[in-house]
C-alpha cells in the first residue's frame, strides 16, 4: 500500500524486516515509534510479538499484551516482557517491564496485561521487542501486543 509521513514498516521479527507490516505512528522524527502485531503461539515458547526499532539515544519503552485463547483453550499461565533479546524470558524484574500471571484462567477468556515500561540506552538502532509466553493445552492460542518507544534525550 501507499505510506505516508506519518506511517513506517515495522517487522514481526529481525528476519522479516523488509516486508514489514505498516502501522499508524507518529513517526520517528517526533522521538515516538509504535507497534501492534498479532502471533499464533506455541505453549510454553517465549515468542516475539512486536519490535520497535529505536536509533540510539535514551529510549522509555512500555508495552501490553493480550492473550486470546480459542474458545476451549485452557490457558495456565502468561508471561510479557520487553526486551533487546529476541524471542528470550528476561530475568525478573527486568527493570519493570515483566509481568506474570499464573492461574487457572477462564477457558477461552481473553486477557488483556500492561507488561510495564522500561528505559533503554542505545548506542546504536537496536531491535527492541515486546515478548510473550502462554502455558496452555486443548486448543491453539494467539498473542497481540502493543509496545511503545519515546526518546527522553
Amino acid at each position: 500500500g501507499v505510506l505516508d509521513p506519518d506511517n513506517f514498516q515495522i517487522a514481526t521479527n529481525a528476519a522479516n524486516a523488509i516486508e514489514g507490516t505498516a502501522i499508524n505512528t507518529s513517526g520517528t522524527q517526533a522521538g515516538v515509534q509504535t507497534a501492534i502485531n498479532s502471533v499464533p503461539l506455541t505453549s510454553a515458547a517465549a515468542t516475539d510479538i512486536a519490535f520497535v526499532p529505536p536509533t540510539a539515544g535514551d529510549w522509555t519503552v512500555c508495552g501490553n499484551i493480550v492473550n486470546l485463547p480459542a474458545g476451549t483453550t485452557v490457558v495456565a499461565a502468561i508471561q510479557g516482557w520487553i526486551s533487546a533479546v529476541s524471542a528470550t524470558l528476561p530475568t525478573s524484574p527486568n527493570g519493570g517491564a515483566m509481568t506474570t500471571t499464573q492461574s487457572t484462567l477462564t477457558t477461552g477468556t481473553r486477557q488483556d496485561i500492561p507488561v510495564g515500561c522500561m528505559r533503554q540506552l542505545l548506542a546504536a538502532t537496536t531491535p527492541v521487542y515486546l515478548g510473550q509466553r502462554a502455558f496452555f493445552s486443548v486448543s491453539t492460542d494467539v498473542g497481540y501486543g502493543f509496545i511503545w518507544a519515546h526518546r527522553m534525550r
